[in-house]
């Protein structure tokens, strides 16, 4: 009979009506006669009415059916009916109906309800009933309602539960609900989860949870993961996360971040990822952070790293982290890089270190720092990098640094450098260094240089040096550095030498040198240099020597120099030379040095100079030397001088 109850007489009966109605009279109802109850009295059914419905009339409720069952009836609900619901009833529920579900009536919930759940919905879960929610339910929760979840929500779900979201409800949680996880929570996420996280969660992670994540979640972020972490957040990592970075992860470092590492982490960085590490995370390191570096991660720096280096990082480096570059590492060094290696480092560098910067290095070093350099270092310099030095470095070198340059590596320097060394530099010089001087070289030297240069140096010029020496060179040496040259330095010189050489140094020569001069250095002899020379000197000269002595020269001597010579070298003289000599020169002659004119010398006397003899030397005349002036000569002579002629 109820069953044919049309919907009006239905819709009519009261509430008191309905609730006198027994289980197996509601269970009667057809679901069309249950969808025309209105919400008035779905609202007024008791609990047992309520609970009365069966799993084929509780589908037939429609939403607002559904929307206007009270809370008190909600709890009162059977957990089969609150599935019998499906997802449309569970969709129609409002926040208060859902919130007085029991954790039975949550846990049963299907799949396809947990997917009719809406962000409010969610919301209005206690933390109670979201841990009773299967991993399935929660899979099937949408983006939106994930997003729904507060931190407390978050953090009721146990591990299982975090475990089951899907990366696309992972990548859909908020950095706020992502801010508010607590470690548990964070390191609940799987690695197949950690890397759905966008640059924006990964940056929403606070710091305290970064320090507790996992070294297996630390990996799982990936490059793009590292990448987004502040540099706050990377000096959160501990020495094992860093340890198990993976070469992508490290070259995704940005200097901000490298500036932010602690010199415990930069250690356990392996060598791989060093070397993976970008030019601007390195140049971000500061010289703490590089002196914290051990030997193995500095030398496996790339070249192309060591030359992204800052100068200011280069002129911090310890000794220790400068010493530990490799010798493929030390030529990569840029020129400014080199320049700002402190004297202090510069000291402490390797011998092989120094080889290896290669001319280039060398070259870009200031005096100050060649000055550092061990005498080790000097000695291992190649030939290429001394032959870079410039004038300015080379005047910076100690004599005990200069003294300690191979012969090839002297031979090496540029004009420019060798006319950069001062006198107690070259003094310093031994005779092997100054002997392997080549003769372009020793032309460069200049004329102070050349003057200031000891006699032991000045001595030390080979036969195939001195030739070299200029006419300027030449006229620079001092006459007390002349005095002490060797007899076969002075024949070295040649007439060109001589010749330039001024009257004190000409004076200056010791009788074995004027003994040792070429008839063609004796020829190239000035009248000043002549009229110069001591009686000791002239008197030294070899009879060719005075044969070769120019006319000009030769009417330069005075009395004093012709009568220091000897009837040889008067008699060796040539006719054309005696007859140059001047008036005063016959005038003053000694009676012995007019006596050894010979026979063949007598007769090109000039009347002038026939007429200049004085009369004491006619009185001394031999009767040879009267005849061989011939008729010309006695005709020169006056009534004076014919009278102090002898009888015979």
């Amino acid at each position: 009979d109820l069953r044919a109850l049309n919907s009006a007489a239905l819709r009519a009966l009261g509430s008191a009506q309905l609730a006198g109605l027994s289980s197996d009279q509601i269970g009667a109802f057809t679901s069309t006669q249950v969808q025309q109850l209105t919400t008035a009295q779905i609202a007024g059914l008791a609990s047992d009415s309520l609970n009365a419905l069966t799993s084929s009339q509780i589908p037939a409720l429609s939403s607002t059916q559904v929307a206007a069952i009270g809370t008190a009836q909600i709890a009162t609900m059977t957990t089969e009916d609150v599935v019998a619901l499906g997802s449309a009833g569970i969709k129609a529920m409002s926040t208060a109906q859902i919130h007085a579900l029991s954790t039975d009536d949550i846990a049963a919930l299907s799949t396809r309800q947990a997917a009719a759940l809406s962000s409010a919905q969610v919301a209005a879960l206690t933390t109670d009933q979201l841990t009773s929610l299967s991993t399935d339910d929660l899979r099937a929760l949408t983006t939106t309602a994930v997003r729904a979840l507060s931190g407390s929500q978050l953090g009721a779900l146990d591990s299982d539960q975090i475990g089951a979201l899907t990366t696309a409800q992972v990548a859909q949680l908020t950095t706020a609900q992502i801010a508010a996880m607590g470690s548990d929570t964070l390191n609940a996420l799987t690695s197949s989860q950690i890397p759905a996280l966008s640059s924006a969660q990964v940056a929403a992670i606070a710091t305290a949870q970064v320090a507790t994540m996992t070294t297996e979640d630390i990996v799982a972020l990936g490059s793009a993961g590292i990448k987004a972490m502040s540099s706050a957040q990377i000096h959160a990592l501990s020495t094992d996360d860093i340890a198990v970075l993976s070469s992508k992860q490290a070259a995704a470092l940005s200097s901000t971040q490298i500036t932010g590492l602690g010199t415990d982490q930069l250690v356990a960085l392996g060598t791989d990822e060093l070397r993976a590490l970008n030019s601007g995370a390195l140049r971000g390191l500061s010289s703490a952070q590089l002196a914290a570096l051990d030997s193995d991660q500095i030398g496996a720096l790339t070249s192309a790293q060591v030359q992204q280096l800052t100068t200011a990082q280069i002129a911090g480096l310890a000794s220790d982290s400068l010493n530990a570059l490799t010798s493929s590492q030390i030529p990569a060094l840029t020129s400014s890089q080199v320049a700002a290696i402190g004297t202090a480092q510069i000291a402490t560098m390797t011998t092989e270190d120094i080889v290896a910067l290669g001319s280039a290095g060398i070259k870009a070093m200031s005096s100050a720092q060649i000055h550092a350099l061990s005498t080790d270092d000097i000695v291992a310099l190649s030939s290429k990098q001394a032959a870079v030095l410039s004038s300015a470095q080379i005047a910076g070198l100690t004599t005990d640094q200069l003294a300690n340059f191979s012969t090839d590596d002297l031979r090496a320097l540029s004009s420019g450098a060798l006319r950069g060394l001062s006198s107690a530099q070259l003094g310093a010089l031994s005779s092997d260094q100054i002997g392997a001087l080549s003769t372009a070289q020793v032309q460069q030297l200049t004329t102070a240089q050349v003057a200031g240069l000891g006699s032991d140096a000045l001595n030390a010029l080979t036969s195939t040096q001195i030739p070299a020496l200029t006419s300027t060179q030449v006229a620079a040496i001092a006459t007390a550095q002349v005095a002490t040259m060797t007899t076969e330095d002075v024949v070295a010189l040649g007439s060109a030498g001589l010749k330039a050489m001024s009257a004190a140094q000409i004076k200056a020569l010791n009788t074995d040198d004027i003994v040792a001069l070429s008839t063609g250095q004796v020829a190239a002899l000035s009248s000043a240099q002549v009229a110069g020379m001591t009686t000791d000197q002239l008197a030294a000269l070899e009879t060719d020597d005075l044969r070769a002595l120019s006319s000009a020269a030769l009417r330069s001597l005075n009395s004093a120099q012709l009568a220091a010579l000897n009837s040889d070298q008067i008699g060796a003289l040539t006719t054309t030379q005696v007859a140059q000599l001047t008036t005063a020169q016959i005038a003053g002659l000694g009676s012995d040095a007019l006596n050894a004119l010979t026979s063949s010398q007598i007769p090109v006397l000039t009347s002038g100079q026939v007429a200049a003899i004085g009369t004491d030397q006619i009185a001394t005349m031999t009767t040879e030397d009267v005849v061989a002036l011939g008729s010309a000569g006695i005709k020169a002579m006056s009534s004076a001088q014919i009278h102090a002629l002898s009888t015979d």
